[in-house]
């Protein structure tokens, strides 16, 4: 098994990250990132306001269907 951290991270217009950021842990036996961000990229096309809890819960079901397991990361920003 491995497992991986994913940081969806929402930018704006700019190319400047938003606050809106969410990290999942995923678990599975291998990882095919190109398939992912496709997925991710195909989900925005599909869905004009796509936001991030979206894609991020879009996501997570689409690797769970394909044997991961998905678990949401608590964490807190601190910026001074």
């Amino acid at each position: 098994m491995k497992t991986e951290v994913f940081s969806f991270n929402e930018l704006n217009v700019d190319g400047n990250r938003d606050y809106a950021q969410i990290i999942i842990q995923v678990t599975g036996s291998d990882f095919d990132y190109p398939s992912i961000l496709d997925h991710i990229q195909t989900l925005k096309r599909k869905t004009e306001d796509a936001d991030t809890d979206y894609l991020v819960d879009e996501t997570c079901e689409w690797l769970q269907s394909k044997g991961n397991v998905c678990t949401y990361i608590p964490f807190c920003v601190v910026e001074f």
